[in-house]
């Protein structure tokens, strides 16, 4: 199960969500666009859960069990990032995509329309 992206590692995620969004409205593709950031966040909730659950045989060397601590500590951390970026700053974004910081105005109702007519033919 991989949690990668296209928007880099997740101190980069605040940016290329918004990269990302503004493609999805360009494509007139909003809707799907939150879907599959609900599903990215879905799934990051699942492997979180799976590091919490270890039903894992520990070692025996001290050593060892620093190791896998450590790496459980640091995947939790990252994963708890991402989940926080896409939690918070999803529901930010502008609901239909209706942004103006790109184009200066808003979309007119026609255009709206028009988004989630594309959408329900996904």
């Amino acid at each position: 199960m991989l949690w990668g992206s296209g928007w880099g590692g997740v101190t980069y995620w605040r940016r290329g969500l918004e990269v990302s969004f503004q493609k999805a409205v360009e494509g007139r593709r909003v809707n799907h666009w939150r879907k599959q950031m609900a599903d990215h966040a879905s799934l990051g909730r699942s492997l979180l859960r799976r590091i919490h659950v270890d039903d894992a045989a520990w070692p025996k060397e001290d050593w060892r069990v620093r190791e896998m601590f450590n790496t459980k500590l640091e995947l939790a951390i990252m994963l708890v990032k991402g989940l926080t970026i896409l939690e918070c700053k999803t529901p930010l974004l502008p609901e239909g995509g209706a942004v103006k910081y790109r184009y200066g105005r808003e979309e007119t109702e026609e255009e709206q329309s028009a988004v989630e007519t594309d959408v329900a033919g996904i």
